[in-house]
């Protein structure tokens, strides 16, 4: 075999103690690959090198850590994505609340005014009931106005309603719409019996909030006497 020949100096010492120390890697394992011999050549020719290499001997990476970071990475995300949606729906909810309320104040509104309507003072002159409801106004028999009627789109929408402007509510809520329902006369509450002192009205209110999709109907009595 022809070797290459090497100068040794004064480390030649620290040279062969660095080839001992290679022997707990080769064993007694013959240099029969061409990178063993020449990783050897290499540590005899630069003695102040401290790399003693691997002989005969391949690194294999298991990627433990890979596939750890991987399962790290994708719970994070699963925790992000939770996160994410449990607060858009508390925005939703909290948006929905608001606009219900809105609903609310604008049929208290209409309310109010049709109650006004029905005062004694103010107007002088009651409205017209009328059987068909002329101007959301129905007389006592009408049988337009049903209980399970009023609850439904329909109805407040192909049947004569009165409307009460909310604007001063902004928030561009629509216009309540609502109907009184003539009720006729009745005993007040703690007269004598037949004495029919008092006139009773019906009044229901139908309102939405910003998004069409949010209903209010409130429904009072109210009498005059």
């Amino acid at each position: 075999m022809n070797y290459k020949s090497i100068a040794i100096r004064d480390s030649v010492n620290k040279s062969w103690l660095k080839l001992f120390a290679m022997r707990k890697y080769v064993g007694d394992l013959l240099l029969t690959s061409q990178s063993d011999i020449d990783a050897c050549w290499y540590v005899l020719a630069h003695p102040e090198s401290n790399v003693i290499p691997s002989l005969g001997r391949t690194s294999r990476q298991s990627g433990v850590v890979l596939i750890v970071s991987l399962i790290m990475l994708l719970l994070l995300t699963l925790i992000a994505t939770t996160a994410m949606q449990s607060t858009s729906l508390e925005e939703k909810m909290a948006g929905n609340m608001r606009d219900k309320n809105l609903a609310f104040q604008a049929a208290e509104s209409a309310l109010n005014a049709a109650e006004g309507m029905l005062l004694p003072v103010l107007p002088a002159v009651l409205p017209t009931f009328t059987a068909a409801g002329t101007g959301g106004f129905y007389a006592s028999g009408s049988t337009i106005p049903t209980p399970t009627a009023i609850l439904t789109d329909a109805f407040w929408a192909a049947n004569p309603v009165a409307q009460y402007d909310a604007s001063g509510l902004g928030n561009n809520i629509g216009k309540p719409s609502y109907i009184i329902e003539d009720l006729n006369a009745a005993d007040c509450p703690g007269s004598a019996v037949g004495s029919l002192g008092c006139h009773y009205y019906r009044i229901t209110v139908r309102a939405t909030g910003v998004s069409e999709n949010t209903v209010v109907i409130l429904q009072s009595v109210f009498s005059t006497s």
